[in-house]
């Protein structure tokens, strides 16, 4: 019965297309719900799907909701928000302080992003092998002088106008985010936090306010382009996918829930959505399947097992190994190499709802990144900016581009 019903564990997997719920009662017993997902606001498809998978039950969540949620002992979110920000480009304008002399790091990139995620074949031909588009234009990217050591000592110290005068351009320049990324920061930060204390005294001056974010508390790291790019990660898509982390939680507050929400890492531990390397939830979503396979591997007396998730975006393949999950401290993604640990997967853009396309530099047709998501209508043609056309043709989005 519904009224002597205890839901104990909620869980949830936002894809780019669906989002899925996971009811957990006292007994074990679940059910699962599911409703498209809605990327302006994460909250409402979040809730939808739990109205969904709480008929199951007889349950009206609509009007039950702060009956059953005040009983609620832990509430996971799994989703893909993160990384959708990331692969569509569609994230923050940051501006870039470094170290003077590198401001092109970016543009020279590590030599093994140039063909990192291609297939073995594309790999072997030079024509592939080309710069990706930073995630931070040249014209946002500002250099000071300082020095600190590999030995953590400050031989030249920072130039603090040259500090203030980057700010003061990056500001000009409308940009969302700042980060601070200086050689060596990660053993001595010294000359990062001077840097963060002159921006905010000069966003005090002018009256605005942006977020900061420094290398050596984001990502303290060795290699100083993975700590560059891992940071980057987070200013450009992480921490804005946070909003619509906390939107979900204060909903569920709203009804009665008692504790924060939490999210699955890539490394497949569990943090509050408030965990300040945000970053590390970028492959939250098919992270939390391979966990599962290497619990069922352990249940069930299986030492190999093949974990999939074919989803509207991509299709995740993950290996369990001896019973164990394999775990990597760099990821590509994007053909872009990001120092967090993850769980060893493979993705490829091969969901059911990918967008074709040409390959400018290739010529060959490539599926995805992109996806249709929930949208479903008749075949239609439409001209979208730069002479992009998009063609609905049999539930599969195709485009083009045409000169």
């Amino acid at each position: 019965m519904a009224s002597d019903r205890r839901i104990q564990i909620i869980g949830s997997d936002a894809g780019g297309t669906m989002t899925d719920m996971f009811f957990i009662d006292q007994e074990g017993g679940f059910v699962v719900g599911k409703a498209s997902t809605t990327p302006k606001d994460e909250s409402i498809g979040f809730w939808e799907s739990m109205v969904d998978g709480a008929e199951y039950w007889d349950i009206d969540w609509g009007k039950e909701a702060t009956r059953f949620l005040p009983q609620v002992e832990s509430c996971v979110y799994c989703g893909t928000s993160t990384l959708n920000i990331l692969l569509t480009r569609k994230g923050r304008k940051i501006g870039l302080i470094s170290t003077k002399g590198h401001e092109d790091t970016l543009l020279h990139e590590r030599a093994r992003a140039i063909h990192a995620g291609y297939s073995v074949p594309d790999k072997l031909h030079q024509v592939t092998h080309i710069h990706n588009e930073p995630l931070v234009p040249r014209r946002l990217i500002k250099g000071v002088t300082e020095r600190i050591t590999v030995m953590a000592e400050a031989v030249i110290p920072l130039y603090e106008h040259e500090a203030r005068e980057a700010v003061e351009y990056l500001l000009a320049r409308d940009v969302e985010g700042i980060v601070v990324w200086l050689l060596w920061s990660y053993l001595n930060p010294m000359h990062e936090m001077i840097v963060a204390q002159i921006a905010q005294e000069v966003m005090k001056e002018k009256g605005v306010e942006v977020p900061l974010y420094l290398s050596s508390q984001i990502c303290p790291i060795t290699r100083e382009v993975s700590r560059l790019t891992s940071t980057l990660l987070h200013a450009y898509s992480a921490d804005p996918a946070r909003k619509q982390l906390l939107s979900i939680e204060n909903k569920l507050k709203d009804s009665g829930y008692k504790n924060p929400l939490q999210i699955v890492l890539s490394s497949g531990s569990l943090a509050n959505i408030r965990y300040s390397r945000l970053h590390e939830a970028t492959f939250s979503g098919p992270i939390g399947g391979v966990m599962g396979g290497q619990y069922l591997c352990r249940v069930l007396g299986l030492d190999n097992l093949v974990c999939t998730d074919m989803g509207g975006t991509s299709f995740d393949v993950g290996l369990i190994m001896g019973g164990e999950h394999v775990l990597s401290r760099e990821v590509e993604i994007a053909h872009m190499i990001f120092n967090i640990p993850t769980v060893v997967m493979d993705s490829i853009g091969a969901g059911t709802g990918q967008y074709l396309k040409i390959n400018p530099e290739t010529q060959r047709l490539e599926m995805g990144p992109e996806s249709a998501g929930k949208r479903r209508s008749r075949p239609r043609t439409r001209i979208l900016q730069h002479g992009q056309r998009h063609t609905h043709c049999n539930g599969l989005l195709c485009h083009k581009w045409y000169s």
